[in-house]
């Protein structure tokens, strides 16, 4: 519960600070215990194509255009060896398909495919209810942890995504 109460209070954090044309990464560690830490994790995360980053605490918010690739690999070889991931919120503008009994979420401009689960299989079925849910044209903003299941990028959803048009659409 405490976990998804986390994922939550960053994902609404994640869409404060999200805009239409990019997608936000919320990187938490379980302590930032020096400004050397601190320093290492920025600048590595920065060397992300055009990121923007700012940092909160224990929370590095990483802001990039939706054309950026960008995987839970990448983020956690940006970690500094002596710090310890906690967690990884992404918010992102998807087309949600489904794939047998599989949900994907394709990101709208780099067209990197990620699976969507439940962050909690026993309280919420989120994908469930997605998937009942789905009408044309299947656009979502998606936001959840971001974690890597037998190599497979997947993004645990707190709660159903919310459906959204694209402004840029003609």
């Amino acid at each position: 519960m405490a976990r998804m109460l986390r994922t939550m209070a960053l994902a609404v954090a994640c869409l404060l600070r999200h805009d239409d044309d990019t997608w936000t990464i919320a990187v938490r560690v379980e302590a930032m215990h020096c400004d050397e830490c601190r320093a290492g994790l920025e600048a590595n995360l920065k060397a992300i194509r055009d990121a923007r980053v700012e940092t909160e605490g224990t929370t590095v918010t990483v802001t990039v255009p939706e054309k950026v690739r960008v995987g839970y690999k990448t983020i956690a070889a940006a970690l500094p060896s002596d710090l310890k991931l906690k967690s990884v919120t992404v918010t992102f503008r998807a087309v949600v398909s489904a794939k047998g009994e599989r949900l994907d979420a394709r990101a709208k401009d780099s067209g990197q495919t990620f699976a969507l689960a439940n962050l909690d299989d026993k309280k919420k079925d989120a994908v469930g209810e997605l998937k009942k849910s789905l009408k044309e044209p299947w656009k979502y903003a998606v936001t959840g942890e971001l974690v890597e299941r037998q190599r497979v990028e997947t993004v645990l959803l707190p709660a159903v995504p919310a459906a959204t048009t694209w402004k840029d659409e003609k």
